[in-house]
């Protein structure tokens, strides 16, 4: 496990010690994005295209709205799923919602790649779900390159609401940018920092993962097209909480 990964599970952790956290900040999420679950969940679920009896990982489930509205639709198409998470995670899925889990449901509460090493984690499936996790980590080309070989024929990897810091970049020096982010900071134009373009806010940005760059995004484009997979840079439904600064990327093995 690498050092951002190991300080953003404790982290994660101690913010799922308190009792009365919401489902929103406990998935990382803001208190006003609670209520979204299943907008976000509907575009997950237009892109990686359930089908019944399919066998889904679900890497760093959390225990939020998206979670349950994925256990809803794991009893709906008789899914084989895999939930990975750490185990306050995990344990607060179970205890909250009880009612949801299909009895064929699998907790793994390992970090990811490291849980593939389990003797009875599954080798080969046909969804593999990694949403708003790949900035967790030091090693993003490891991690997708572990998932991609998890793929079925004919399976997809969905790396969901990635922060690529250049696309952010993009939009916060635009004009549309610049007045969006001073209507929800609720400040004026003039006080948000200035950037030239997104090599700017990349050179001056913090607190953000810079390996998720346009760099990241073509380099996993041209790898996996090159060894015969599709690949496709997706955008986010308008109305979910970071579409403006997130993509996705979605690659089927064929």
């Amino acid at each position: 496990m690498d050092e951002r990964q190991n300080e953003s599970l404790l982290r994660y952790a101690e913010i799922l010690k308190g009792e009365d956290v919401d489902l929103a900040v406990a998935v990382g999420r803001h208190s006003e994005h609670l209520g979204v679950g299943s907008a976000i969940w509907a575009d997950i679920k237009s892109k990686i295209s359930l089908k019944e009896g399919m066998t889904l990982i679900d890497i760093g489930c959390g225990c939020g709205e998206v979670t349950e509205q994925c256990l809803k639709d794991a009893s709906e198409y008789r899914l084989k799923l895999h939930l990975v998470d750490i185990p306050e995670a995990l344990s607060r899925v179970k205890r909250q919602m009880v009612g949801l889990i299909p009895n064929s449901t699998l907790f793994w509460d390992k970090p990811f790649p490291q849980v593939i090493a389990e003797r009875s984690f599954p080798k080969k499936v046909d969804v593999v779900l990694a949403y708003s996790v790949l900035h967790y980590t030091d090693q993003p080309e490891v991690f997708i390159d572990v998932a991609v070989n998890l793929l079925e024929e004919g399976g997809v990897l969905l790396l969901g609401d990635l922060p690529n810091v250049h696309k952010k970049g993009r939009f916060l020096s635009s004009r549309t940018g610049r007045e969006f982010e001073a209507e929800y900071q609720g400040v004026t134009v003039n006080e948000l920092p200035k950037y030239k373009d997104q090599f700017d806010y990349y050179d001056k940005c913090e607190n953000q993962n810079k390996k998720i760059n346009d760099e990241l995004i073509m380099y996993v484009m041209n790898k996996y097209r090159a060894e015969g997979y599709d690949v496709f840079c997706l955008s986010q439904a308008d109305g979910l909480p970071f579409c403006r600064t997130r993509e996705d990327i979605l690659i089927c093995r064929k």
